[in-house]
């Protein structure tokens, strides 16, 4: 069984992407690990897209993985991308060296070729949604499985500035997260995806045990077991309350 995700992968969510007439491209670029938290000991991956084949062309969703990013560098490197059925793509990626890389940044992309010319598919104004999910799984050193999640979007087609239809990208929103901590339950550290202006730690009874300013790290190696509670604001000034737990 897969390990807990103790690292964050992000999708790429570009501003509204204009696709005219069938053969055109989108392309959702995919990052491992940020400036705050570096991927570490990372030897493979492997991926499994869902999305709607009502727009798409049949066999040409695929991953392609980057060949000059930082998990290829140094390395003859092993990819497969193969649509399994219509709307299911599975992909894999492996170093071949016995040597496992460490670092942040874009390693891969989703790409598929729309079948038909968007502009006026839709009806009026009819709000048009495509679901798109996307599951990853690292592999480390040791050639053990760490689940990295499943995120869910939507791509929305949507009316462009020169008023033709186009597509955005949009995580759905019961599954879009302000500010993720991690890992969780955690034992001697706990991350932030992204650098927090200030943040305050309470224990259920309300007692605060920690407050700092612009830190992405907490150490709590000698916290004791239980539930704390998170305030942090953010850069943007937004408020968020997470929930995380200590444990041996």
């Amino acid at each position: 069984m897969p390990q807990p995700n103790p690292l964050p992968i992000y999708y790429g969510k570009p501003d509204t992407i204009p696709l005219y007439g069938p053969g055109a491209t989108l392309e959702i670029p995919i990052i491992l690990g940020s400036e705050y938290y570096t991927a570490t000991d990372i030897y493979g991956l492997n991926f499994e897209v869902n999305y709607s084949p009502t727009v798409f062309r049949a066999g040409s969703g695929k991953i392609v993985f980057d060949q000059d990013s930082w998990l290829s560098y140094g390395s003859p490197v092993l990819e497969l991308s193969k649509e399994q059925f219509t709307g299911k793509i599975e992909a894999g990626f492996s170093r071949t060296d016995n040597l496992s890389r460490s670092g942040y940044g874009r390693i891969a992309k989703f790409t598929t070729i729309t079948e038909k010319d968007l502009d006026g598919w839709r009806d009026g104004n009819e709000e048009v949604i495509i679901p798109l999910s996307i599951t990853a799984t690292a592999i480390n050193g040791a050639g053990q499985s760490i689940a990295l999640g499943t995120d869910t979007y939507a791509l929305k087609i949507v009316k462009t500035a020169n008023g033709k239809d186009g597509v955005v990208l949009e995580e759905i929103e019961t599954m879009q997260e302000a500010l993720t901590v991690f890992p969780n339950p955690t034992t001697e550290v706990l991350f932030f995806d992204r650098a927090v202006e200030r943040v305050e730690i309470f224990t259920l009874t309300g007692q605060k045990v920690f407050e700092a300013a612009n830190v992405n790290q907490i150490q709590v190696k000698s916290w004791n077991q239980g539930i704390y509670l998170v305030r942090a604001r953010l850069q943007n000034g937004e408020i968020v309350n997470k929930k995380f737990e200590v444990v041996e």
